[in-house]
């Protein structure tokens, strides 16, 4: 491949540096951005998936959807004002749901979720989505609807049942509580959430029993004692005392209501599945991943009202479709299909293809950002976008919000008080200092930047010393899952441990004071000569819209800061008039300002 670095110098990544140079890249390396498979969609997958470094999840990637073959019927029909398959709940909602907090977009959703048939929300970065979700849970459930709310992650999961408790609180409606469960893995530590896991729920119910058993204890010794006194007398030829079965007969009745005789059985593995089953019938709102959904006999034999998806847009359409064909009122798709997409692990191009596909850009048949936007311009009836975000200081917001969102995204957040005005982009450019990388010779791409490695761990030290920001604030992204664990090491022994460190795809969803974002990628030295070759995670022409998207989420994770570690000199050769090099112009100007 050969890239001519004087190409259309008018772009927004010139940086301010004249080039003459011609460089040749004969060496075209295709990596697959490193997942740490957070939300992995696998073609032949039957059990729940568990994340590389063991922190979470169930996701997607279960036999039950199916294979994507090139027969499959997609013609599914989405008419979102009408359809036969929806009955809708009472309209209109109560305007005590109109909650405190809710800008008039988020408002504006939960009316929207409650009275159409599908609804499709896209939240944009700190636009408050996960909030909202919870007013919207708390809605249909205030319109008599049985809900099942699902998201890749158990994290995610976690997240989004937090949300309806603050939500069911804010309302006075925590006597609710009660009858909605969490089901699955719980990860995030959480009294509140923990008493409201399935699992919490059904040990609450085999205490109760054995706390009843005891209590009845003396009564059914009593009782047992009184019927052998009476099969005594009557073997005797002796008349059974009047007093005598009037005590047998109230002690029975104690018995039977206490359900000491019924309840005796739940040690069995049947008797057990059976309390699950009617536990789980029980419930007004169950939260659990996707992979539950389709892998889960419990589940499967539940019958749902409405169905909200969370992160949406990182489901695989296989999917989608399984969740909205349990859907029969309401279907509410909430995400961003401006951030991570769906992945799927197949080498066949129409599988792929097709697995790679969110709900957000099948509806919308969106090849381009431009599409998306369109289609929600053309459909206010049924999709809502949040405009205002209150994450990201204003600075970086603007940039996020031209580069990515058309300019559509606007800024709440109010400035910190006392804070010293400055950029929220700090620029590390590492040209000048010679940078390359080398591979482990290990199977697979495993680039290592030995420079950029400790310049990453001396900011991170900077930060702390210097800044007073605590590591847990502080996030490194790097494009490579090899990276992370080089990274985690050197920051472990520097006492640093408590520093998040993780390809992009572990922090959808996630936030930091402060988001370090090392690209890693420099020259590579072979046969005596310096080489420059594009990746995957970067590269549109490798992989498409989810270039934009996954750079989206690495630049949109920090409140304060974001720290671009880049040698400029790599990524004019290869990415100039690419997306990324566009996106680091944009850094540059923002942060020398």
């Amino acid at each position: 491949m050969n890239v001519d670095s004087d190409a259309d110098s008018d772009s927004d990544s010139d940086w301010g540096v004249d080039l003459d140079v011609d460089v040749d890249v004969d060496v075209d390396v295709d990596v697959d951005v490193d997942t740490d498979t957070d939300t992995v969609t696998v073609t032949h997958q039957t059990d729940d998936s568990h994340a590389a470094n063991g922190e979470d999840d169930d996701r997607a990637g279960t036999g039950r959807t199916g294979t994507a073959g090139g027969d499959m019927d997609m013609n599914m029909n989405m008419n979102m004002n009408r359809s036969a398959s929806f009955q809708g709940s009472a309209p209109g909602a109560p305007d005590h749901l109109q909650s405190p907090g809710l800008n008039e977009r988020q408002a504006a959703a939960v009316e929207m979720a409650v009275n159409q048939p599908a609804t499709f929300i896209w939240g944009p970065p700190g636009t408050g989505k996960t909030s909202t979700l919870g007013y919207i849970m708390a809605s249909l459930l205030e319109h008599g609807q049985r809900v099942l709310f699902v998201s890749n992650t158990n994290r995610a999961v976690d997240v989004g049942m937090l949300s309806l408790l603050d939500a069911l609180e804010n309302l006075g409606r925590t006597g609710e509580a009660g009858h909605i469960t969490r089901f699955g893995e719980m990860v995030l530590e959480n009294r509140h959430l923990q008493s409201i896991t399935f699992d919490q729920q059904l040990e609450n119910v085999f205490v109760a029993d054995r706390d009843r058993k005891v209590e009845m204890l003396p009564a059914e010794e009593e009782y047992h004692r009184l019927i052998r006194e009476t099969e005594q007398l009557l073997i005797d030829g002796e008349a059974v005392p009047r007093v005598l079965r009037l005590r047998i007969r109230q002690l029975k009745k104690e018995l039977d209501e206490a359900g000491t005789e019924m309840q005796a059985g739940y040690d069995s593995g049947r008797s057990r599945e059976m309390v699950m089953i009617n536990m789980l019938a029980g419930m007004k709102l169950i939260g659990t991943t996707l992979a539950r959904v389709c892998t889960s006999d419990l589940i499967d034999m539940q019958q749902f009202d409405a169905v909200v998806i969370d992160e949406a847009s990182m489901a695989g359409l296989p999917y989608s479709l399984v969740m909205a064909a349990k859907a029969r009122n309401h279907l509410v798709v909430t995400g961003d299909p401006m951030q991570l997409p769906p992945i799927a692990l197949t080498d066949d191009y129409r599988h792929k293809e097709l697995l790679e596909q969110d709900i957000f850009t099948w509806v919308s048949k969106a090849t381009e950002p431009g599409d998306l936007f369109r289609w929600h311009d053309e459909n206010p009836g049924f999709t809502c976008f949040f405009d205002t975000q209150y994450r990201l200081n204003s600075d970086l917001a603007a940039i996020i919000s031209d580069v990515f969102y058309e300019g559509r995204l606007r800024t709440g957040k109010v400035q910190k008080k006392g804070r010293r005005k400055k950029s929220s982009v700090r620029i590390i450019n590492t040209e000048h200092q010679n940078p390359f990388i080398t591979s482990s010779g290990e199977k697979g791409f495993r680039p290592l930047n030995e420079l950029h490695l400790q310049i990453v761990v001396d900011e991170v030290q900077r930060l702390v010393a210097a800044e007073r920001v605590p590591p847990f604030e502080i996030g490194v992204i790097v494009p490579f899952r090899s990276a992370v664990w080089d990274y985690r090491r050197q920051l472990n022994a520097r006492n640093m441990a408590d520093v998040e460190v993780g390809t992009i795809h572990t922090f959808q969803g996630r936030e930091k004071q402060v988001i370090i974002f090392d690209t890693v990628m420099s020259g590579q030295s072979q046969f005596g000569k310096m080489r420059h070759f594009s990746v995957r995670p970067f590269d549109e022409d490798k992989n498409g819209l989810s270039v934009p998207r996954l750079l989206n989420v690495a630049f949109s994770r920090s409140k304060d800061q974001l720290v671009l570690v880049a040698d400029f000199a790599h990524m004019r050769k290869i990415y100039r008039n690419k997306f990324l090099g566009r996106l680091i112009g944009r850094l540059v100007n923002e942060s020398s300002n």
